[in-house]
């Protein structure tokens, strides 16, 4: 009586084909996930930045608005572009993100704002930063 080992050619099938289909469901869910991440590390940047011009705002004691004029966030006329990292060789890098906004937003001094929404486009993605009036609470959706 001999004994049998190993695997047969149906069940290898099986296996491959169970595994393929568990793949092809995770693999693009997994890519839009990671693509989604990336792409919040260049909205964060943003909401990093204005968190210092709220900052600035009151240590220094001056008012200062900011405003989105194509694509570039402005703090008191002064641009603030989010540049691709990924290109910082380059003599003038892409933006990595575009920011739009309906209204300008005060910053005062004694450290409250006017409130108002930013909308972050990053990679076909829209992200909105939103700061609360009086006290220039900041998140991001």
């Amino acid at each position: 009586m001999r004994l049998k080992g190993g695997f047969t050619l149906i069940e290898i099938l099986i296996v491959t084909a169970i595994i393929a289909v568990v793949m092809s469901v995770t693999i693009p869910f997994s890519i839009h996930m990671y693509k989604r991440y990336a792409a919040s590390l260049d909205a964060e940047r943003l909401l990093v930045l204005v968190t210092q011009i709220q900052r600035e705002a009151f240590l220094t004691g001056d008012d200062i608005y900011i405003k989105a004029v194509d694509g570039i966030l402005y703090a008191n006329d002064a641009p603030w572009p989010i540049l691709d990292k990924s290109n910082e060789k380059l003599p003038n890098p892409p933006l990595a993100a575009y920011v739009s906004m309906e209204h300008p937003v005060m910053f005062f001094n004694n450290g409250t704002t006017s409130g108002g929404n930013i909308n972050v486009y990053v990679k076909d993605i829209q992200f909105t930063v939103e700061i609360f009036a009086p006290l220039g609470n900041i998140s991001m959706n």
